[in-house]
């Protein structure tokens, strides 16, 4: 194609039709993967189109696309097209695939497709480098990546006659989308001489990312999910980041017994029967709650509270951390049995120290044991409640 000023035959204005496209699985096997097609132009099988000739050998004509994931180009698709419906096919000099990064001036070289062969009135798609279908297509692309795919024409177009060639839209030719390199003339920006874009495309495979965890370096990386179980992490999804994952919670611990631990993980806290309160999360910031056990109320059943409420509600606390179905020969969580009998817990705390004294004391005084006592403060366990108990007591307390 002569390099000159524009002319209507560089736009194939002589070859204005509407017509159905081959689908490209007619022409090739079907694809495996979940594919992306990547184009400029606007043209729909029925719609207009215009052909665009005519070219010369070594010329080409292409398209400069944009990737809209990071992925693998694998396939590439010419529209062919003939305003004579007899045409033959073409095979034609080769496909190339160059970095987009300039305009019009193609960057380097990232692959070629030799000799296509070109059926009129399809969108022919190739995914293989040789003609013989035994080296896959696959050129690695990233988000935003810009790229060409060119036609490089082995003979001359001739469309005024009938003859096929490339074809483009009618809506308008975008700029910095569509290249010629002309002979003379090289690289030139095709929408000087055209007034539509192009119906050449791409296939890319996109490999989603998101947020992969790795318990090894307890960080976080961007990875596919395929990459994610090489690096033995935790994939987190298709289209989480690291950004916004917390892979490794970290923060406070409240203890069944009330008390709390920092900087712990939700598995260390499970571990030892505790509540996690979030991630980032301190002891100086949360309220751990007091420790809960079985709180007994006799035939009138049992429920988990904790000591003070226990005692407000005039139960009989049975220790921190029981529950009310152990408490229970019979499996019923409602109903307690009574609890052993030791005498020398006169006011009834659960445990024998000092301050059974003062109970024993008011029990001796006002002649009658603490209610909750089941041994009625009897500690010589002599039947009667009197000053011998005191000696019972001091038994109790030097015991080892």
């Amino acid at each position: 194609m002569r390099a000159r000023p524009p002319q209507p035959r560089r736009g194939g204005d002589c070859a204005l039709l509407a017509f159905v496209l081959f689908s490209a699985a007619e022409l090739v096997p079907p694809a495996l993967a979940v594919e992306t097609t990547v184009q400029n132009d606007s043209f729909v099988s029925g719609g207009p189109a215009v052909i665009v000739g005519d070219f010369v050998p070594g010329e080409q004509a292409g398209v400069r696309l944009t990737s809209p994931c990071n992925g693998d180009i694998v396939a590439v698709q010419i529209g062919w097209l003939a305003s004579n419906p007899g045409e033959p096919l073409s095979i034609e000099r080769a496909i190339h695939i160059y970095n987009g990064a300039t305009f019009p001036v193609p960057g380097p070289q990232l692959a070629i497709l030799e000799a296509p062969v070109l059926t009129p009135g399809a969108l022919n798609e190739f995914r293989y480098l040789d003609d013989q279908g035994s080296i896959p297509l696959r050129v690695a692309v990233t988000t935003g990546q810009q790229f060409y795919v060119t036609l490089e024409f082995d003979n001359p177009t001739h469309v005024g006659t009938g003859g096929a060639s490339v074809f483009r839209d009618t809506n308008g030719c975008q700029s910095g989308r569509n290249v010629l390199f002309a002979i003379p003339g090289g690289w030139l920006n095709f929408c000087i001489f055209i007034s539509g874009d192009l119906v050449i495309r791409a296939v890319i495979d996109c490999n989603p990312t998101g947020a992969c965890c790795i318990p090894a370096t307890m960080g976080c990386l961007n990875l596919s999910a395929a990459n994610c179980a090489t690096a033995m992490g935790i994939y987190q999804g298709n289209g989480t980041n690291c950004a916004t994952t917390i892979c490794f919670p970290m923060g406070a611990c409240c203890l069944p017994n009330g008390s709390c631990l920092n900087n712990v993980s939700p598995a260390t806290c499970s571990a030892q029967d505790g509540t996690f309160q979030g991630n980032g999360t301190t002891c100086a910031s949360v309220n751990c709650p007091p420790p809960t056990g079985a709180c007994c109320f006799g035939i009138a059943g049992c429920i988990p509270l904790s000591q003070p409420d226990c005692a407000v509600a005039a139960g009989n606390y049975r220790g921190d951390g029981t529950h009310c179905a152990d408490l229970n020969g019979n499996g019923l969580p409602d109903v307690c049995e009574p609890a052993p009998c030791n005498p020398c817990d006169t006011n009834c705390d659960g445990s024998v120290n000092s301050l059974d004294v003062s109970g024993l004391v008011n029990a001796l005084l006002t002649g009658s044991a603490n209610p909750c006592s089941p041994c009625n403060s009897d500690t010589d366990n002599s039947g009667t409640l009197d000053g011998l108990d005191i000696s019972g007591l001091v038994g109790c307390l030097l015991a080892p």
